[in-house]
């Protein structure tokens, strides 16, 4: 991503905040060639989308007509496929420009193109109305991954900003919420020790994303998958950035089916429900696994491979934990509640699935995958808590590397 900003003595869009692969002769040709004015649309296709205050989007960088062959040839040496660049106004002229390359093809479909086009829209709203904000790095920060829901507060959680996205899933206006915490959105789902570690982590600079199970104005829940963005201010003050895309609708099909439709596996609310009516006297293991990168295995082999690896899944887990109860709980993570008798006897389990992931048929080296363990009752009785334990070790197993495993313990918390 490249963020830049309209010199008003020359016009000319200069480079001032770039990511990725983004080097200086890439961004000497940006300032060389992209330039508000008339005269230089034949030096750059971008400068039309610039001056008509309109979105470029190229899925095929390749098959696209570039009026100047050597930015073209400068993106595809870099492995970009696709782009989508559109300018930001402020006070009615060109104030910046933002450009996103992507290495896949076809990647800014008409979803994502009108999450950028309501991004776009949040953020000359705050150049108009949040003066005391440092508008650059809001842009920057913003659109590292932009969500329909948009939320801004102060360094004690204070709301300051909230988009209409904002309003329409949570019943409250605007002014209802400002100088409030986001715990007017808070349900019962998530104890205080979620939420006290959730604000020490961002407290600390840590980017965050989790799934919020919140509440409206009339009681009613709604889930968020939600990003959050801690931002430090050149002028010492913090703000946290929530960003966010409502997926209640998706998880109440999900629960009315009970299964998941893939894989034939219980899905994550039958699951919870099963852990609850099982769990008894006898020593169980919770283990979680995660199929890393499984968005870009997607991406890159299609919807079809991916249904066909997470079918692969179910049956060796099903093989691997042969009297467990399996559930797929997420997009690419998987549960299983087993007996056990030592964590021998559940290491032993994982090195065999861990061996046969590595050497699935027509997927090899092509996926890995990570374990989080936590035990019952060691670890807790009370089912939340020891999902979040699961979770948790999950955590620490996904950065240890690839087909790490972890257990659960006390000392994952001071993490």
């Amino acid at each position: 991503m490249c963020i830049s900003i309209r010199n008003e003595e020359t016009n000319m869009m200069e480079p001032k905040y770039c990511r990725g692969n983004f080097d200086e002769k890439l961004s000497l040709k940006i300032r060389e060639n992209l330039k508000a004015d008339e005269k230089y649309k034949n030096r750059c296709s971008a400068v039309k989308y610039l001056l008509d205050d309109e979105f470029l989007v190229i899925n095929s960088i390749e098959e696209f007509n570039f009026v100047n062959e050597d930015i073209k040839k400068d993106l595809l040496s870099k492995n970009y496929n696709s782009i989508l660049f559109f300018p930001i106004n402020k006070e009615g002229k060109i104030y910046a420009s933002i450009g996103v390359c992507s290495k896949y093809v076809d990647d800014f479909d008409s979803k994502t193109l009108a999450i950028f086009e309501e991004a776009k829209q949040d953020i000359e709203f705050a150049l108009k109305k949040s003066e005391n904000m440092t508008y650059l790095k809001l842009l920057q920060e913003a659109l590292d991954k932009a969500y329909s829901w948009v939320l801004i507060t102060d360094e004690d959680g204070k709301i300051l900003y909230a988009n209409k996205s904002v309003e329409e899933v949570s019943g409250y206006s605007f002014s209802e919420i400002f100088g409030k915490t986001p715990s007017v959105f808070k349900s019962e789902y998530h104890n205080e020790e979620f939420y006290q570690k959730l604000w020490n982590k961002i407290s600390n600079g840590e980017i965050v994303e989790t799934t919020l199970i919140n509440k409206d104005k009339y009681g009613k829940s709604f889930y968020l998958k939600t990003k959050i963005i801690p931002l430090l201010a050149p002028n010492g003050k913090k703000y946290f950035i929530f960003l966010a895309l409502d997926i209640t609708h998706e998880k109440k099909l999900q629960n009315k089916l009970k299964k998941d439709l893939i894989t034939g596996l219980l899905n994550r609310s039958e699951f919870v429900k099963l852990l609850k009516q099982k769990l008894n006297d006898n020593k169980y293991a919770l283990i979680i696994v995660d199929l890393r990168d499984f968005k870009i295995f997607n991406q890159l082999n299609g919807n079809a491979q991916g249904d066909a690896l997470l079918k692969d899944m179910a049956k060796l887990l099903k093989e691997t934990f042969s009297n467990a109860f399996i559930s797929r709980i997420g997009g690419d993570e998987f549960a299983v509640l087993t007996e056990y008798s030592s964590k021998n006897e559940i290491t032993a389990s994982i090195n065999r699935l861990m061996h046969k992931i590595k050497h699935l048929r027509n997927f090899h080296n092509k996926i890995s995958a990570n374990v989080g363990i936590a035990l019952y009752p060691e670890h807790s009785k009370d089912i939340v808590k020891l999902i979040e334990k699961a979770y948790l070790a999950l955590e620490i197993a996904k950065q240890k590397g690839d087909f790490a495993s972890e257990f659960f313990s006390e000392d994952i918390r001071k993490k």
